[in-house]
């Protein structure tokens, strides 16, 4: 999608991996040995087991109804909602 190397040179890019402050809060901990590529490890399995699980419980929900979506849309339904709602019902 997204090409940086239309407008970024890979200098530009190697500066700014040096300041990524994930990277940089990894090397703080692990200076003071709150870090370790095992931990690293099973935050990574903890995390995608999540992901998985999240994605999942999002895939087994019913898909709304028409209505439902429009429902959904706002608390308050706006007038150009509601027509839209009329006319995705087939109502005239």
């Amino acid at each position: 999608a997204d090409d940086p190397g239309r407008y970024r040179d890979d200098t530009e890019v190697e500066v700014w991996e040096a300041r990524d402050p994930l990277e940089r809060v990894r090397r703080l901990l692990e200076r003071s040995g709150a870090w370790d590529s095992n931990w690293q490890h099973t935050l990574e399995i903890e995390a995608s087991n999540r992901i998985e699980a999240a994605v999942s419980w999002a895939e087994a929900i019913p898909e709304p109804t028409a209505a439902e979506m429009f429902d959904r849309m706002f608390a308050e339904p706006t007038t150009a909602l509601t027509e839209q709602a009329k006319e995705a019902a087939g109502d005239d």
